[in-house]
């Protein structure tokens, strides 16, 4: 009772507050410190209270939102009977986190209460919300100065391809809005699966360190390689050297980066690298055999621990994904890892379009996403023009191995639109 009165005072002061959200310190100590644990190490010495066959008094869900009207007959009803207080206080935490972030004017609790989840040892129980934000092929312009002799190589031809097609195609006003938009949802984690520059000139590769600290810090922006930031020998060495906290695992030892490892609750990211220089006019990427390893090994033990896997990879994996001179070279061999350890997620893109495939996993199919580039003005209304206009995913992540639900939702210009809309909402996994 001393909890719910003190959760109905902190979370229904907003309605003397014209309903804005008080953040206050008392409040942040209260969740982060006092507010579950309390509940979780309930002990029959200290308490004089069963732990495992009771839930909270007359209270089916988590209290977070009692206010002054009359008992709902199901929200409020006793728990059921044999549903341990963990469980209880799980599904209530879930369902709220949930309820929280479909409002805007809440999500500033959402972080919190993700905190709480990844802080209480309540994974096993359904109840942690991860949200993670997907972006690819930046292809950030305008290209900045350069000396000519830079272009005596494979680099003429992609300037030239540049200047034709993608300098009035793709330009920075369309990004900033798409990224002002994907920030707005507030993600715990932003995906970026390559080509982040154009033609990888060492000026490219310095602003783009610039620009990457705008989306956020390294902690929360995991990014691979793609094959125009590997355009040139020499390439990957550079974006290595001016990227590397955002292309690195949690634990860094200062070698080769990939395959890496970043988890974040009990959510798993590893991020392969496709991006290899290749002859003029050719697109391909990479997947070999010391990389499978590596990835295999690291999906094994993510596995192990029951953790939702994600994998970042820049050139789709599937069969037919795109033209031959654009292909994953290797991408049987990817398939033949994933068949083998299998993953929950994975993340491409590429293509500069919207996809849904799937490849085999060793307990089901795996859904692999693409999302069109992140900077491609959309098209104007009756276009016959493949390309798609900027968009990104989003992909909210909830349950435990075994009962893992992805809910995904997409976000962009539609043709003609010079704003950023909803474009669909998915159950990816349920």
């Amino acid at each position: 009772m001393i909890i719910s009165a003190v959760a109905w005072v902190l979370v229904n002061v907003q309605e003397h507050q014209g309903r804005r959200w008080v953040e206050t310190r008392l409040f942040k100590e209260f969740l982060l410190r006092g507010f579950l644990r309390c509940f979780a190490t309930f002990h029959t010495a200290a308490r004089q209270m069963p732990t495992a066959d009771i839930g909270v008094p007359h209270q089916k869900h988590l209290p977070l939102s009692v206010g002054r009207k009359d008992p709902h007959p199901q929200r409020h009803c006793p728990a059921a009977e044999g549903q341990s207080l963990k469980q209880t206080l799980a599904h209530g935490l879930r369902q709220t986190i949930v309820n929280f972030q479909q409002q805007s004017h809440h999500l500033t609790i959402v972080t919190y209460l993700q905190r709480i989840v990844a802080e209480s040892g309540f994974h096993g129980y359904g109840c942690i919300m991860f949200r993670l934000a997907h972006i690819s092929d930046v292809h950030l312009g305008p290209l900045p100065k350069f000396a000519r002799r830079e272009l005596a190589s494979k680099r003429i031809t992609g300037y030239i391809n540049w200047r034709r097609k993608r300098s009035s195609s793709m330009n920075d006003g369309v990004l900033d809005r798409l990224l002002s938009s994907l920030k707005s949802q507030q993600p715990n984690h932003i995906a970026i699966t390559g080509d982040l520059v154009n033609l990888a000139l060492k000026e490219e590769i310095e602003l783009m360190r610039g620009w990457l600290e705008s989306v956020g810090p390294a902690d929360d922006v995991s990014i691979v390689p793609g094959n125009h930031d590997t355009y040139v020998p020499g390439a990957l060495k550079d974006i290595v050297a001016a990227w590397r906290p955002y292309l690195t695992g949690d634990h860094d030892d200062g070698g080769h980066p990939f395959p890496y490892l970043r988890e974040r609750a009990n959510i798993a990211m590893i991020g392969v690298n496709s991006g290899r220089a290749s002859m003029p006019f050719m697109a391909t990427g990479s997947f070999r055999s010391k990389q499978a390893e590596q990835t295999k090994a690291l999906l094994e033990t993510a596995g192990a621990e029951e953790k939702f896997r994600i994998v970042f990879i820049h050139h789709p994996p599937f069969v037919k994904a795109t033209h031959w001179h654009k292909r994953l070279v290797g991408s049987d061999r990817f398939r033949k890892t994933l068949a083998q350890c299998g993953a929950e997620l994975i993340l491409h893109g590429h293509t500069h379009i919207e996809s849904l495939e799937y490849i085999d996993g060793p307990h089901g199919k795996i859904p692999v996403v693409g999302v069109p580039s992140a900077s491609h003005a959309p098209p104007p209304v009756g276009s016959d023009s493949h390309k798609q206009g900027a968009r990104y995913n989003l992909f909210d992540i909830a349950g435990q191995a075994g009962s893992w639900t992805c809910r995904m939702q997409e976000f962009g210009y539609e043709n003609g639109s010079s704003s950023v809309t909803q474009i669909a909402d998915r159950m990816l996994i349920s």
